[in-house]
């Protein structure tokens, strides 16, 4: 960084031994000559028209474009281009690489004309990228060679704007030019020979690691584009350079400070920040400007006349955007999230998934986050964000509190985690790799909220393995169930006689070793007196609290609440500690789905990296070395070199410097392709114990206000859908006599230790040790062939099964059973048959932004899961490509976008008279199809096919639009002209005439359906039937009532208040014939696509398959409360159950059976 003042620096070179005394006029006025036709050559430029700068910035910069050839002649080597320059004499001044211009201190001080003027305040600093000061850069970036590269001058495009944190600079470089590159370019040949060796030799130090290869890149190279420096690692490049980009350039400081500020902040607030420091400096220099006017003008005149100075008058100082003046401009928050994406997909991933593949377990706690998925949304070409995401992030930690595993999943990816056992199958298949690879002993437990959940999903991969519970969730969930908990004072005590029931000593903090528990028997024991004893006091315990006691007394029997080690960490509460962090991701601020993986992976490295550096203290290890810093790839880099420096010295005493040492495990983490999704493994699901938690768990010990409805909020999916609990009952208190029955005698399966547990999985008794990626005990791993199958005949599961001696599963969830169908095609109609090679796409009948978009159903679900799924990119912007990798739904069909395609909608819709209560499910398949057919006839094979939900919601838009218009009489388009929107509003007659001349009213429309109710006279068949839908379904719910989705097929409801259960048992069949078996379709099981899409998703929530010691596994539908059901359903098949009526599904059973 040097001042560099032209006059100055011309006279001392000038006057240097490097000019010779009788050359040194002419040196001047060569000089002189040199810069002016710079300046003139940079004004012609194309770009400096179009953009022109100020004339004293291009002049500035020509004087420091001067000094440095001069200097680069005098110096530069003449034998070979990569040898380092040679010394510069010491009456030269060496200034540079930074330049900045004077100021009016500077001109003070000089003799001769000076006058204070605003345009020294609106002079940049320049950055020079030469080989004078980076002999390094003399490298080709493509294939790494020295011995062949040529310097051709500056950039012929001058100097390139950087945005700094206080003000903009420029930076100005040479051109590279590669003769290597050439001459393979120009005969066609790939790298090879020396070149490539030399340059796989040293991609593993300059190079970033990345997956697929580099574009080959031509053969010249500015020093200024992003095309030399794209290799590099952010860390590599040499001090004071700017970090280039394809659309802008960053001062070192600017860089740092926005990847350290990035994951705590927004790119808008960033962006807001620069720019009011940007303000800043130019409030600053106007005030300097003024100042310094007011001295010069202060000054007796005699004095300025005998110094021969001439003051100017007093001028306006420039505007902040002016381009011929200040020309301030300030980064934008595009940029912002551009520079942190390339930082994160280029450096911080690979050091976070480098840092967790050094990571092992012993006791790990394993849990998902549901919160954050909801800011993760997709972004269009016109910035207009779209939910299409579900789920959450499943987490992995292990005893020290260090993130060993996470995914996360959107539905065919782990972008959001979607509770599915077989993605934690997979996610610990991935840890046992690591494990194994690093040398090191299995995990010994397994902590969850959810432990009988997860169990055989545990055991499958670890069959040695502990699924154990953690004692927050226990806890908790009894505090959920007192009355009025957040105002009893009662509270404190009961947890405290709860956790002294499980805990024989509390963890304290800096107590490695944790806490210590009870054996399961004195758990019992201690929990049922604990219980009984606040029974005694009336005003503690709700009505639903016995259920949750029996159920919690179940868990203690099972030895859940033991541990078999007591020396290492093992409560599960820290991993609630980890949710609030994730969920502090973007905290109250949408996120692309791009920025929150990116965010994801930076959150993790930082978590672990000081997690390890605190250890560290007290145990040395790798960490250290890195002094708690975050750049692993630096710290790596530094180490490596300085164990390199110390084998090549003989005799060097120094102790070398720890480095980590990751397994080549394989895994990958963040958005991440799941095996489970991709072959139809996840129809039939475990139901989840957790629910979405936004903040970690309080102390126990700690009396907060908000610690009994943070308690609730963490047990409420438990207490109301897995165990059925009334939330009426809370509010009602105990009754006195409902106290725990003596202790029950254990079976001699439970008798067993926890010491003694994991004896029971080993090789040779009947239990698995390794698990393959389909063979899983448990019946989230049902394929959708084997869990519909009808015939007798074996499932066609690869690997072993666990045997029928383990424990019935838990009750659960049935997804939809409609996971995968093709897409739509012109020759589909609802006759078809079923086309096994039309499958494309995996789609989401349960989102509602995700229409089903074909008639067929797919062929049988893949068995081998080496199976590859073609994947279409598609989208504009990188959130909906990656939805589109995830999903195969390409986001453009879901909606129709621009004007080719609106008018194409227009034009049909008049064609063919479509109106929202005429069209059927039948209907709008014929009417997709035909609309797609003319869409590619009219934009060619590249057009997006349409989904029928897309015209479906467009034609309610458009139709309520019209009769806006209508009612109005507004007509005019954004054009002025009336034509279009009086056409397309007389075409079709939507509001019905008043012969007496009125003005019409506003028409209304169904909520549920989005028809208009009554187009017709009154009572005529067109018309919506009062308060019912075409499909029998009420159109508004009552209060706290919840309706089946819209369209249900026909026959299932009627009036709005009957249910046929046998047409739904027809349907149910029907679906799996239709969709799943590929069986023809005869015209009696036909199920158009919007219906099977509504049906699935209303079996999918409100289906479970019921398991335990009491009976056989039953799959029951929890009937509508408000819906009677019809008289010819016999009474055995209704089932009374946790205060609600179920309909048994025979039909679903018989898998289970088996």
């Amino acid at each position: 960084m040097s001042v560099y003042e032209p006059k100055s620096v011309l006279a001392i070179i000038r006057n240097s031994s490097l000019v010779p005394a009788n050359e040194r006029e002419r040196f001047q006025a060569d000089w002189v000559r040199s810069v002016s036709r710079r300046v003139r050559a940079w004004s012609d430029l194309p770009a400096q028209r179009k953009n022109p700068r100020p004339s004293f910035q291009l002049s500035w910069e020509a004087e420091v474009v001067e000094y440095v050839n001069f200097l680069w002649q005098k110096t530069r080597s003449r034998k070979k281009v990569a040898d380092e320059p040679a010394a510069i004499s010491w009456d030269v001044p060496f200034l540079g690489p930074r330049f900045l211009p004077p100021t009016y201190l500077h001109a003070h001080r000089r003799p001769g004309l000076s006058s204070v003027m605003p345009d020294e305040q609106y002079l940049k600093p320049i950055n020079v990228l030469h080989p004078l000061y980076y002999p390094q850069l003399t490298c080709c970036p493509q294939c790494l060679t020295s011995d062949s590269v040529t310097w051709e001058g500056w950039t012929g495009t001058g100097a390139r704007e950087v945005h700094g944190i206080f003000q903009e600079e420029v930076a100005l470089g040479l051109q590279l030019r590669c003769n290597t590159c050439k001459a393979r370019n120009g005969s066609g040949e790939n790298l090879g020979g020396e070149a490539g060796k030399n340059r796989t030799e040293m991609e593993n130090d300059i190079r970033v690691a990345a997956s697929a290869p580099q574009a080959e890149l031509g053969h010249c190279f500015a020093m200024t584009s992003m095309a030399y420096w794209q290799n590099w690692e952010h860390w590599k490049i040499p001090r004071g350079i700017p970090i280039f980009f394809h659309r802008c350039a960053l001062t070192r400081e600017l860089f740092d400070l926005i990847i350290e500020l990035r994951p705590s902040s927004t790119s808008g607030a960033i962006a807001e920040q620069i720019k009011q420091l940007h303000l800043l400096e130019y409030q600053r220099r106007t005030f300097e400007y003024l100042d310094e006017f007011q001295r010069q003008c202060s000054k007796p005149k005699t004095v300025a006349a005998y110094f021969g100075k001439a003051s100017h008058p007093l001028a306006m100082f420039s505007p902040f955007a002016n381009p011929q003046g200040y020309a301030g401009r300030s980064i934008t928050d595009e940029m912002v999230s551009e520079v942190y994406l390339s930082f994160v997909s280029r450096t911080r991933q690979q050091e976070s998934e480098f840092y967790l593949r050094t990571l092992t377990v012993i006791c790990g706690s394993l849990d998902s986050t549901f919160k954050v998925s909801n800011k993760a949304s997709l972004t269009d070409k016109d910035c207009q964000r779209s939910k299409h995401l579900k789920g959450g992030i499943l987490s992995v930690l292990n005893e020290e509190n260090q993130i060993v595993s996470w995914a996360s999943a959107v539905p065919c990816r782990r972008f959001c985690q979607s509770k599915s056992n077989a993605e934690i199958v997979e996610v610990l298949t991935g840890l046992k790799r690591r494990v194994e690879l690093l040398g090191q002993r299995a995990p010994e437990m397994m902590v969850s909220d959810n432990c009988c959940a997860i169990r055989n999903a545990v055991l499958a991969v670890f069959p040695q393995v502990d699924s154990i519970q953690d004692v927050w969730h226990f806890i908790a969930r009894y505090l959920a169930t007192i009355m009025n908990a957040s105002k009893n004072p009662l509270r404190s005590a009961v947890m405290a006689d709860i956790t002294n029931a499980v805990l024989k000593k509390h963890a304290r903090d800096g107590d490695r070793a944790g806490a210590e528990y009870y054996s399961r028997h004195e758990q019992e024991q201690r929990l049922v007196s604990a219980y009984d004893k606040w029974s005694e006091n009336g005003t503690v315990w709700s009505a639903a609290s016995l259920k949750v006691h029996q159920e919690q007394l179940k868990h203690v029997r099972k030895g859940c609440l033991e541990r078999r080690r007591q020396d290492v960490l093992s409560d599960g509460s820290r991993i609630e500690g980890c949710h609030k962090a994730w969920n502090a991701l973007q905290h109250a601020q949408p996120s692309g789905l791009v920025m929150l993986t990116a965010l994801s992976h930076d959150f993790v490295l930082r978590r672990n990296l000081r997690i390890a550096f605190e250890r560290a203290k007290s145990s040395p290890s790798a960490a250290l070395s890195a002094h708690g810093s975050h750049h692993l790839r630096l710290s790596s880099a530094i180490a490596d070199l300085f164990n390199q420096l110390r084998a090549s010295e003989p005799g060097c005493q120094l102790p070398p410097i720890a480095q980590l040492h990751a397994a080549d495990s394989g895994e990958t983490f963040g958005l991440v392709e799941s095996e489970h999704s991709r072959t139809f493994g996840g129809l039939l699901k475990e139901e989840p114990a957790q629910c979405t938690i936004g903040s970690g768990p309080p102390t126990w010990e700690v009396d907060t206000d908000n610690l009994a409805e943070e308690a609730l909020s963490v047990t409420q999916d438990v207490l109301f859908n897995e165990w059925h609990i009334d939330p009426k009952l809370l509010d009602q208190p105990a009754n006195p006599s409902s106290q725990t029955s003596p202790v029950m005698a254990t079976t001699p399966a439970d008798t067993t230790s926890a010491t003694q547990r994991h004896s029971r999985n080993v090789p040779g008794s009947g239990q698995p040790d390794s698990l393959t990626a389909t063979a899983v005990s448990d019946r989230s791993q049902v394929t959708l062939d084997s869990f519909f199958r009808i015939s007798s005949a074996p499932d066609k599961m690869q690997g072993p099964t666990m045997p029928a001696t383990n424990p019935p599963a838990e009750s659960r969830r049935l997804e939809p059973v409609l996971p995968m169908l093709p897409a739509l095609d012109e020759s589909a109609t609802a006759a078809s048959p079923p086309n096994p090679e039309s499958h494309a796409s995996c789609l989401r009948p349960d989102d509602p932004m995700t229409a089903l978009t074909a008639v067929h159903g797919p062929p049988p679900p893949p068995t081998n899961l080496s199976t590859r799924r073609v994947q279409c990119i598609a989208g504009k912007t990188r959130s909906q490509q990656i939805f589109s990798i995830a999903t195969g739904i390409p986001p453009e069909s879901l909606t129709v976008n621009g004007e080719d395609e609106f008018y194409l909608f227009m034009e049909m819709r008049a064609e063919f008279g479509w109106l929202s209560y005429q069209m059927t499910s039948r209907k709008w398949v014929d009417a997709t199809n035909e609309y797609n057919r003319r869409l590619v006839l009219k934009l060619g094979p590249a057009a997006t096919k349409k989904n029928p939900q897309a015209l479906l919601r467009l034609l309610s838009r458009i139709e309520c639009r019209l009769i806006e218009r209508i009612v109005k009489g507004d007509y005019k388009s954004k054009r002025n002209s009336e034509v279009f929107w009086r056409r397309h509003c007389s075409v079709i007659q939507l509001i019905k005439v008043d012969p007496s001349g009125k003005k019409p009213r506003k028409v209304p429309t169904c909520s549920r359906c989005q028809t208009i109710m009554y187009p017709g006279p009154e009572k005529a068949a067109i018309n919506h039937k009062r308060g019912v839908c075409a499909d029998g379904v009420r159109s508004k719910p009552k209060e706290d009532e919840a309706l089946p989705p819209w369209p249900q097929p026909q026959g299932i409801f009627s009036g709005g208040t009957t249910f046929h259960a046998q047409a739904f048992l027809n349907t149910v069949k029907a679906v799996y014939d239709q969709f799943i078996g590929g069986y023809p379709f005869d015209g009696s099981n036909s199920l158009l696509i919007l219906e099977a899409q509504a049906f699935s998703a209303m079996l999918k929530d409100r289906t479970i398959i019921t398991g335990d010691d009491e009976g056989p596994p039953m799959a029951l539908f929890q009937l509508y409360p408000a819906f009677e059901v019809d008289g010819s359903t016999p009474d055995g098949r209704i089932i009374k159950r946790d205060h609600s009526r179920w309909l048994r599904i025979s039909f679903l059973e018989e898998d289970l059976k088996k």
